[in-house]
């Protein structure tokens, strides 16, 4: 029997995959037109500061029930959703910047196991953290303030690493540490289905007080920087960026229009995250003819960009190859 979808938590995955495709057309237009700096704008630092820990939040919701599953089916039905899309892609964008730069380097199709590429390190640092949490609770008998504990821990060291250290995205060591980074927000995930989240969502006192949170210290940040400060501050400006977000999508799970449309998006998130990237740097190139404005080419670019991309999945899952290519599921959980 099929799973009741959850509205609201769809509702979160499309938002969040609005965000990953705008950042990637900020980036994209960064690389077109010199200035004005990407990095120097408020909403670019906003979106990159919580919105890939807003899907590790995200795939916790629901891992109990796979959590509880015998070992070996476990694993295999992780890799099967994340690990297989992981190399089949991994392939793919290989060979196509290898085409595109006069360049295919081989060698980094042998190096995937232990090197991603590109926007797939996201797959395979969840596909770590939800090995660690599957070992970590039975190891500690699923008691809370432990794994917490831990969570924090590895939190700590996965943020001085990414801040002090800055790997290259396509390092192992980068993995690494953002498997560290981020397994926190997945196991905050988890904790969801403990607590009465109906009033903790609906809360709009608690609301507003992250919305200037996030907003508030997003902005020190970009004035001031954290300094020694950088692990709590950023851990509290993930938290409040992940709460409102979570909180306004239930709130507006009772509007049809916005239900509809991002629950859809939601539903297609793994489709749309691996196949945006290829997409947004073609569609980039027409939005920069039209526009040198960062946000309307940034509207342009994300729009059609998603798009192309519901097109593609349905032309792949009408000749029966979205079980390869994305996993066999509709979304990243």
């Amino acid at each position: 029997m099929a799973k009741k979808r959850i509205h609201w938590v769809d509702m979160v995955k499309g938002y969040g995959i609005v965000l990953v495709v705008i950042g990637h057309s900020l980036a994209a237009f960064n690389r077109r037109v010199s200035t004005p700096d990407i990095h120097s704008d408020f909403i670019f630092n906003c979106i990159y500061s919580y919105h890939m820990a807003l899907f590790f939040f995200v795939s916790g919701i629901f891992i109990h029930s796979w959590a509880h599953k015998h070992t070996n089916k476990a694993i295999k039905i992780k890799f099967k959703r994340l690990m297989f899309p992981y190399f089949i892609w991994g392939i793919i964008l290989i060979l196509i910047e290898g085409i595109y730069t006069h360049n295919i380097q081989l060698i980094r199709i042998v190096e995937l196991p232990v090197r991603p590429t590109l926007i797939l390190w996201f797959l395979y640092s969840l596909f770590i953290d939800y090995l660690i949490y599957y070992f970590i609770i039975r190891i500690t008998k699923n008691n809370t303030l432990v794994i917490l504990s831990f969570s924090l821990i590895i939190f700590f060291i996965g943020s001085v690493i990414t801040h002090e250290v800055k790997f290259p995205v396509d390092t192992t060591l980068q993995v690494i540490s953002q498997s560290l980074y981020y397994f926190i927000f997945l196991y905050l995930g988890s904790l969801v289905n403990k607590i009465n989240y109906t009033s903790m969502f609906t809360n709009y006192l608690v609301l507003l007080s992250a919305i200037i949170t996030f907003v508030g210290l997003n902005w020190v940040s970009m004035n001031f920087g954290f300094g020694n400060f950088y692990p709590l501050l950023k851990f509290i400006v993930t938290v409040s960026g992940i709460y409102s977000t979570v909180s306004i999508m239930y709130l507006l799970e009772k509007y049809s229009f916005v239900n509809r449309l991002f629950t859809y998006l939601g539903q297609l998130t793994m489709p749309i995250y691996l196949m945006h990237k290829i997409i947004v740097e073609l569609v980039s190139l027409l939005a920069i003819k039209l526009t040198s404005l960062m946000w309307p080419f940034a509207l342009i670019t994300t729009v059609l960009s998603i798009l192309v991309c519901i097109i593609g999945y349905n032309i792949i899952k009408n000749i029966h190859l979205e079980e390869y290519l994305f996993g066999g599921v509709e979304s990243i959980k």
